[in-house]
């Protein structure tokens, strides 16, 4: 029993295949004739970790924290923009989501330990230099970014 090729395939046969395939010119695969794909994902730019990328507060964005009593009681008294000073007593696990600034945020506490804090919806953390025990931040557009590690 013969093959014989059928496209890319060989199957059998019973009849004589020399002279169909003498006078059959010779081709080159389909395959050599294509061109290399290159694959889509080769075209795309490199993904950049949020965390790295810089969170610039758009124009005309208010600015928004969040405060927590994570580990303790907690005191806290801000101000946002030129507005009345407020204070707050939060018991362990409450948090409170301040009125959205123009500006800045003044921030007065009396244990930032018991604090996290939350600048636009993301983790921020008082700056290293910041005393532990009752002090003041203020947080503005200028320099919020200093709160991200």
């Amino acid at each position: 029993m013969a093959l014989r090729r059928n496209q890319t395939h060989l199957v059998p046969t019973t009849a004589p295949i020399a002279s169909e395939d003498a006078n059959r010119q010779p081709q080159a695969p389909a395959v050599a004739n294509r061109q290399p794909q290159v694959p889509a994902v080769a075209n795309r730019q490199p993904q950049v970790p949020a965390e790295s990328v810089s969170q610039a507060v758009p124009f005309g964005s208010p600015l928004t924290l969040k405060v927590e009593a994570a580990t303790a009681d907690a005191w806290v008294k801000y101000q946002v923009d030129d507005s009345k000073p407020t204070i707050l007593v939060l018991k362990q696990g409450q948090s409170q989501d301040l009125p959205p600034a123009q500006d800045k945020i003044m921030l007065s506490y009396g244990n930032r330990l018991a604090l996290k804090l939350e600048i636009n919806g993301r983790e921020a953390y008082f700056p290293s230099d910041t005393p532990h025990f009752s002090s003041q931040v203020v947080i503005s557009r200028e320099n919020f970014q200093t709160f991200f590690r």
